[in-house]
């Protein structure tokens, strides 16, 4: 039985091993902050060993319970469950003497703007940037074409806008300054940093890896699509991402700079990527298991489960269950519907395709209030697809988006 401390509750982990049927190979200890765990749907299972309510957004009195923990519990990993949980889950693991991130690491991908400062030193293509503190200093960056203005603090896409034009600074402004999410972050005041950038125009990937011993040992390219407009939320992913193998060894290379000057160790880091004549920008890097359903595309994809393998490297086993090559193509797609009140969702029979369709949600119902797309958090719901051509892919997506329809008054 292997005891794991997970900081933030990411019921994810926990669901996907007892889907593989290992409740009797993992015991879960869980610190969670009293707001959030409040905010969070209920959520049981015999994995889960205690939870405890402790702060560790800003403030460190979650080591507290970590150390009376240790004293009668021997941990064999330590896992963050969300971006705002890296930095504690990497303090907690360095005094348990277990894998980590390292401390450099669980700065610099936790702070939009100490990745800039530390890519630009080594020479990682990106945009123009700034710390943005107040509305001049905005006003100033801009130069007359478009630019990005979000928090440097956040995640799920909280607050990021597109400025095109000089009437748009002080509205965007007043809008990601004042932006907020419902779950993850406690009801206490929390400080943000605010970064500006350069919008730069191409096609956008993600990277997932592996890193052991502050090896590489994984590899994956995620391709990304976005809703449009001025907010920047995801609309879709493809395993593997489609791009020229020149394109796949200038990005691992650039990853491998950034894991040798962050001083990385062991976890798993997801990083995005603009690709403008293909030159690969570096958007961001965090280093937490990916969101939006990358995870499951992984392991549709290649044939492995990658959240198993991430807990079974930061145990420290050897013998890791890798698959380097893909075996089919995977896709997630997420339904859009326009602003109201929803009246019927149409011709859900198709995703009963069992063939193609792997799985799917819906998070709303008829007469629920659908919002505009700001963030992650605004999405309805998604489905998940297979297929062993980026045609057919593609031909089913297309099929599926098309036919079911979210009626909306």
């Amino acid at each position: 039985m292997k005891n794991i401390l997970q900081i933030g509750r990411y019921t994810m982990f926990i669901k996907n091993l007892v889907e593989m049927n290992e409740e009797d190979e993992f015991r879960f200890f869980i610190i969670e902050e009293p707001d959030v765990l409040r905010k969070m749907k209920p959520f049981s299972s015999e994995m889960i060993s205690q939870i405890i309510e402790s702060k560790y957004h800003d403030s460190e009195e979650y080591m507290d319970v970590v150390k009376a923990w240790s004293k009668k519990i021997k941990f064999d990993a330590v896992v963050p469950g969300f971006e705002y949980c890296v930095k504690a889950a990497n303090k907690a693991a360095q005094y348990l003497g277990l894998p980590r991130v390292g401390d450099k690491g669980a700065r610099v991908f936790t702070n939009k703007i100490l990745l800039r400062d530390l890519c630009e030193d080594i020479g990682i293509p990106q945009p123009r940037y700034q710390e943005i503190n107040s509305m001049n200093q905005l006003k100033l960056f801009f130069i007359g074409h478009p630019i990005i203005f979000k928090p440097a603090t956040r995640h799920a896409s909280i607050g990021v806008i597109k400025i095109n034009r000089v009437e748009e600074i002080e509205s965007a402004y007043e809008e990601t300054m004042h932006s907020t999410e419902n779950v993850l972050v406690p009801d206490r005041e929390i400080v943000h940093q605010y970064i500006a950038e350069d919008f730069i125009e191409g096609d956008e990937v993600s990277v997932e890896c592996l890193v052991k011993n502050s090896e590489i040992v994984f590899f994956n390219i995620t391709l990304k699509d976005k809703f449009l407009g001025k907010y920047f939320v995801e609309s879709g992913h493809i395993v593997p991402g489609q791009v020229s193998e020149a394109v796949k060894n200038k990005i691992k290379y650039y990853k491998e700079k950034i894991i040798e000057a962050a001083e990385v160790e062991n976890g798993v880091l997801h990083s995005e990527w603009i690709l403008k004549q293909e030159i690969p920008h570096l958007v961001e890097c965090a280093a937490r298991i990916p969101g939006d359903n990358i995870s499951e595309l992984i392991t549709n994809s290649y044939g492995f489960n990658f959240r198993r393998t991430f807990i079974d490297m930061m145990l420290q086993n050897n013998n890791l269950n890798i698959n380097f090559e893909h075996r089919s193509l995977t896709a997630v797609r997420f339904f859009y519907a326009e602003p109201g009140k929803l009246k019927e969702i149409k011709n859900l029979d198709i995703l009963n395709d069992e063939e193609h369709v792997v799985n799917w949600n819906i998070s709303v119902k008829p007469g629920d209030q659908i919002n505009k797309f700001r963030n992650s958090w605004d999405r309805i719901g998604y489905f998940m697809v297979k297929a062993n051509s980026y045609i057919e892919l593609y031909e089913i997506m297309d099929k599926i988006t098309k036919k079911v329809v979210f009626e909306v008054v």
